[in-house]
């Protein structure tokens, strides 16, 4: 088949999106559960899937205002500076397709129970794939947030934070009370120091190792030779001491879990 420039592709349904929100200001930004309904005539492709804790669902934005070249962040931070569709993660652009990591939770015949699912109600469904870790995680992988942190909510940049720490150690890890202390001081200094927690220059010592360290790894995007997460032998409550651009602080967090800055 010769490729000119204005060749068309058939991309037909092998599914559909079934979850309460109608529209797309009703999906929450970071997602939520769904059922993936597969018609019956593929059924017999979804053998196996159950192996796979995560798949990627691609999907086709069939609301999507494919006129769209230029976009920003309107939910998250509307005052966003506009960027090229191809640069952001608009629903909005040439062809919708979207693309999203779900984890699988259980697997009914022809429906896929999955959580994190971004879409609404109805939206068809083109292709679905296994998550791979070894292939598909690039951890390392650096980005600027185009969203800025004193225009994102409490609610939706711990909501933020909660994804990544899932993604890294696993949803029972992640509501660890070790993880949770983490999660809460790293919140904390993001406030405080209104910089995004993987900005390679945001650095933290704390007192304890084990969930502790893996869940500040996750959260920051820092790996243990990066030297941004390290380990004192300070005794006492739970402490980090965050830094960043030259700004120091220190928070603690009590044996009844509150948090003293």
């Amino acid at each position: 088949m010769n490729i000119d420039q204005d060749s068309h592709f058939q991309v037909f349904s092998i599914g559909f999106v079934r979850n309460p929100f109608s529209t797309r200001s009703e999906v929450p930004v970071v997602g939520g559960p769904a059922v993936i309904e597969v018609l019956p005539r593929f059924v017999e492709g979804l053998e196996a899937i159950g192996r796979a804790s995560h798949i990627i669902v691609l999907a086709f934005l069939h609301l999507a205002d494919r006129g769209v070249l230029r976009a920003r962040p309107r939910r998250v931070d509307p005052a966003a500076p506009l960027c090229g569709v191809f640069a952001s993660r608009s629903p909005d652009r040439p062809n919708p397709v979207s693309v999203t990591v779900m984890p699988l939770l259980r697997v009914e015949g022809n429906r896929l129970h999955v959580d994190h699912c971004d879409l609404m109600d109805g939206t068809p469904v083109i292709d679905i794939k296994t998550y791979s870790p070894g292939m598909d995680c690039v951890f390392c992988a650096a980005t600027v947030r185009r969203a800025r942190v004193s225009a994102t909510s409490d609610e939706l940049l711990r909501a933020f934070l909660v994804r990544d720490l899932e993604n890294h150690v696993g949803s029972e890890q992640a509501r660890s009370p070790a993880s949770r202390a983490a999660l809460d001081a790293v919140l904390w200094a993001v406030r405080r120091f209104d910089a995004d927690a993987r900005d390679g220059a945001f650095r933290v010592t704390t007192n304890r190792g084990g969930e502790t360290v893996d869940a500040l790894m996750a959260l920051m995007g820092a790996t243990w030779a990066s030297g941004r997460v390290q380990v004192s032998d300070w005794e006492g409550p739970t402490r980090f001491v965050f830094e960043y651009a030259g700004q120091r602080a220190s928070v603690t967090v009590t044996p009844d879990g509150q948090r003293e800055g």
